[in-house]
């Protein structure tokens, strides 16, 4: 589809900044989700933990497409209660708001509805929503479904860059080395991901958006690492003369996510570290 309007919720979070950035190169009106306090006139606020939210939908500005990555990340979370109303509730209003303008839907859904265990997920993998994050994403997915909204579901797997979330160990190795610290490699390092740089994952939204892909698609990394081998690199370009600390412990077994073959391929870790290294020097 030719570039319009488009809304985004999630905007200022560690993806949404550079969706935003990317849509708004590729000439697309941007309006941004904002939790309380309107900062521009681009800005519209709603607060997905209230259920009062879906009351603002009718005033909302023409869209040609809605990009949804607001969301709630807890891994630890004991009660499916507290998911609820921001993974859940909110994206299937969003949905159901979606079908009913005629406005195209893209949700932010997780490569872990497949499990968190799993070695090797792909496009037939069954769900295995093994934790209640996971679940949520996956109840979210089955009501975006069932809405009919227009649109798109992209499972994404690890994300990595700077300023990523802590929950995933790259992004604390990559903090590290930014402080000038060398990472922390537990146990071998031997186990294998295909994690997915930030900024790739925004292009990618961009260009499913232009080419109106349509359905329920893996977004991973198209190289397979190592933990050791990516801490490594990371000392290599940011800390050079270093390695990483190593302790004994449990590790993570192997986790590989195979891409959906009608999106972008990702550049490579070596690339996504040249890339990392000149913003951090700006």
């Amino acid at each position: 589809m030719s570039p319009g309007s488009v809304l985004v919720t999630g905007a200022h979070g560690f993806v949404g900044a550079q969706v935003v950035s990317q849509l708004k190169s590729a000439g697309w009106v941007v309006y941004s989700v904002v939790r309380s306090t309107q900062q521009d006139e681009m800005d519209i606020p709603l607060d997905f933990d209230d259920l009062r939210f879906s009351s603002c939908l009718d005033g909302m500005p023409h869209l040609d497409a809605i990009v949804h990555l607001a969301a709630k990340v807890d891994f630890s979370a004991q009660n499916i209660g507290s998911l609820l109303q921001t993974n859940v509730i909110s994206t299937a209003i969003l949905a159901e708001f979606a079908r009913r303008r005629g406005v195209r839907f893209i949700f932010a859904s997780s490569a872990l509805v497949a499990g968190v265990k799993a070695v090797n997920i792909s496009h037939d993998s069954l769900p295995n929503a093994d934790t209640l994050y996971a679940r949520s994403k996956w109840m979210a997915e089955e009501l975006v479904i069932a809405s009919g909204a227009s649109g798109t579901i992209l499972r994404i797997g690890g994300i990595f860059g700077l300023h990523g979330p802590s929950h995933l160990g790259l992004n604390r190795a990559i903090s590290a080395v930014v402080s000038g610290v060398p990472p922390e490699i537990v146990g071998s390092g031997d186990s294998l991901r295909n994690y997915i740089y930030v900024k790739d994952v925004a292009e990618i939204i961009v260009d499913v958006l232009r080419r109106d892909v349509s359905g329920v698609h893996l977004v991973a990394g198209c190289e397979t690492l190592s933990i050791d081998k990516m801490f490594n690199q990371l000392c290599e370009r940011f800390l050079p003369g270093s390695v990483p600390y190593r302790r004994a412990g449990h590790e993570g077994g192997d986790q590989l996510i195979d891409p959906s073959p009608d999106l972008l391929r990702s550049r490579s870790f070596s690339s996504a570290l040249d890339d990392m290294c000149l913003d951090a020097q700006r």
